[in-house]
């Protein structure tokens, strides 16, 4: 939902079941993780039409953020892991998971060393 300064009318900007991590890549798409679909979805900037990227393989995801590098990291809560997926990935694109065994994840962070 999008709440301009002092209005009390609100549009709605990204139309997901179970909105639940967003992010933005270095050309201002938006990506969005619905924990009901267990997807992500791009949408381009300024669209309300989105593209499901990621469809399978995650179990609850959250919270996602990308790298300096392009690449995108999905916390998947349901399955206790963070995935990677390489920069310019594609629809349907397979993630490789980077951390596992964790205790119901939520969110991803890096430091200026990428730590």
């Amino acid at each position: 939902m999008l709440w301009p300064f002092f209005s009390n009318t609100s549009s709605l900007i990204i139309p997901l079941s179970g909105l639940v991590g967003v992010t933005t890549d270095a050309s201002g798409n938006v990506y969005a993780t619905s924990n009901t679909a267990n997807t992500v979805t791009r949408y381009p900037q300024g669209s309300t039409s989105g593209t499901v990227m990621v469809s399978s393989g995650l179990i609850y995801p959250w919270g996602l953020r990308f790298d300096t590098y392009g690449n995108l990291y999905v916390v998947d809560d349901g399955g206790g892991t963070i995935v990677m997926f390489c920069a310019g990935f594609s629809a349907g694109s397979v993630g490789t998971i980077v951390a596992s065994g964790l205790n119901q994840p939520l969110d991803v962070a890096f430091d200026s060393n990428m730590n």
